[in-house]
């Protein structure tokens, strides 16, 4: 007991990567791959996950190994990794904040049973987000996310295992047409499949943020157990997402395309009382709306805290100010995610964050993948602590996969691909 009491001491970061992770591209666009495609793109899920781990597995196995997160580590390589990054992070912050957003502003309102507008209900979420940030900070964001997540990972499960024994007729591996929608969506579900690649850092930051926490005793294998629960708990709960959405909605022909952020928290809720009876309606609505919850909250949290990190590198000297620049991050994200939300006149903003921040998260992951490749392979990382040959090699491999079907979007951007 005394052992298991002292491993879930440690646990932390990788709990709050599972929070960040375990939102869009699980509740959302794992959920819709199911409804339109069945079981087809459940290789396109897992193959993510692995491919990518290397890259995400880069910040808790450098911070550990050097106490330093990764933003200090990508100083080491030159100043140019660390503009470089900037650029990327500072491309993207504002759109993934404002995605995450308006899925947690749908099911906050479907929980409620209220009638707000994304606007209003995203106001309401981020000022309440902000608070808990400016006044609880790490420690109670550390203690709320493990138990959100675990809650919905449990109601998952069961009713995966339940909706296996609804009998169905329908083929759940229809074949797969790439058409200009299913091409686009492709590139949309790999963006943040498992979570936009930014987290790597992030995650660096938190396991720094640990260690401190424990009077520095977190080594680098309790560190990697931590990662590897959370990474590899969440790639099995987006396969879970796939397959129900697959078990329930595709197998009785309804869709996920083109709802409203209100249609699709209804449908969303509906897999599980269609699967595990009415009665637990209340029960899945309040775990879905806390699950993104802490998804929006782990971002909100995630940004300012790189922020804060990148200050000192930039200008090469320490910060004096840490206190408030993480303060004013957090409170100038809020601002520009409402922004994005109110500027966003499309007739579904929900859709239209949710595509526009997971295209963008995917353009920019061959490029942040290729700084946490150079880093734990670098002379910066003791040698002791690098990764082996497999993940070298999986590694290199994901970076080829990653450029090319970057490279591949941008051809269809400039016109060179046509579909029908």
């Amino acid at each position: 007991m005394t052992k298991l009491s002292s491993i879930w001491k440690t646990l932390g970061p990788g709990f709050l990567y599972a929070g960040a992770a375990v939102g869009v591209s699980h509740l959302v666009q794992s959920t819709k791959a199911g409804a339109a495609y069945g079981y087809t793109l459940l290789f396109v899920v897992l193959l993510s996950n692995v491919f990518k781990y290397p890259f995400f597995e880069a910040g808790p196995r450098y911070a550990a190994a050097t106490g330093e997160n990764l933003i200090q580590g990508y100083q080491r390589i030159g100043k140019w990794a660390v503009w470089l990054f900037t650029l990327l992070t500072a491309s993207t912050a504002f759109i993934i904040q404002s995605a995450v957003t308006i899925v947690t502003a749908a099911l906050f309102a479907n929980l409620l049973s209220i009638k707000l507008s994304g606007f209003a209900a995203s106001f309401i979420l981020l000022l309440l987000c902000s608070l808990v940030l400016l006044v609880g900070k790490y420690n109670w964001l550390d203690s709320l996310v493990k138990w959100v997540v675990i809650l919905l990972s449990v109601a998952s499960i069961i009713a995966f295992f339940r909706a296996q024994s609804i009998h169905t007729e329908v083929n759940l591996w229809p074949d797969w047409l790439l058409d200009k929608g299913s091409f686009l969506f492709l590139f949309a579900l790999m963006g943040w499949m498992p979570a936009p690649l930014d987290i790597a850092t992030w995650h660096s930051i938190w396991t720094v943020e640990k260690k401190k926490s424990n009077q520095g005793n977190l080594n680098l294998r309790d560190a990697l157990r931590d990662f590897h629960i959370g990474y590899w708990g969440t790639a099995v709960l987006a396969l879970i997402f796939v397959s129900l959405g697959a078990l329930v909605l595709f197998a009785s022909n309804q869709s996920l395309s083109g709802l409203s952020g209100a249609q699709f928290s209804q449908k969303f809720v509906s897999i599980y009382t269609d699967t595990l009876g009415a009665w637990t309606y209340p029960i899945i609505a309040f775990a879905a709306f806390a699950t993104m919850f802490s998804t929006t909250i782990t971002v909100l949290d995630g940004a300012p805290r790189v922020a804060d990190a990148l200050v000192p590198v930039l200008r090469s000297r320490p910060n004096n100010q840490s206190a408030v620049v993480y303060k004013v991050s957090v409170l100038l994200i809020a601002l520009g995610a409402l922004l994005i939300i109110g500027l966003v006149t499309n007739g579904n903003v929900f859709s239209t964050l949710v595509n526009v921040a997971t295209i963008a998260s995917f353009l920019t992951a061959p490029l942040l993948a290729f700084l946490n490749y150079k880093l734990v392979f670098s002379r910066h990382m003791p040698a002791e602590a690098k990764p082996g040959i497999f993940n070298k090699v999986v590694a290199m491999t994901g970076l080829v996969l990653l450029s090319l079907f970057a490279l591949l979007y941008l051809a269809y951007l400039l016109g060179i691909i046509h579909f029908n």
